[in-house]
């Protein structure tokens, strides 16, 4: 069975990202035992205020470590800006 801290952390990435206007829709999200790993291709969505998505990763990175259930972020990204 799944550790519940690692279901809600997953779910937790998945809403800061949707919340920023990153769509997440080509990407694959696993939190297993607090470390969070984002691999797959980033890109903007059409309504999202983000400019520049490089210099918007470090930001999320540091939004996604201030959850409880997150201890490390590991990114291995594309991305695509519209």
């Amino acid at each position: 069975m799944k550790d519940p801290n690692d279901v809600r952390g997953t779910k937790a990435v998945r809403n800061i990202l949707n919340k920023r206007g990153i769509d997440i829709s080509r990407c694959d999200i696993r939190v297993f035992k607090g470390h969070c790993d984002i691999r797959g291709v980033l890109t903007t969505m059409k309504n999202s205020e983000i400019v520049d998505l490089n210099k918007e990763l470090p930001e999320l990175i540091k939004l996604i470590r201030r959850k409880p259930e997150i201890r490390d972020v590991n990114l291995e990204v594309t991305i695509r800006q519209i």
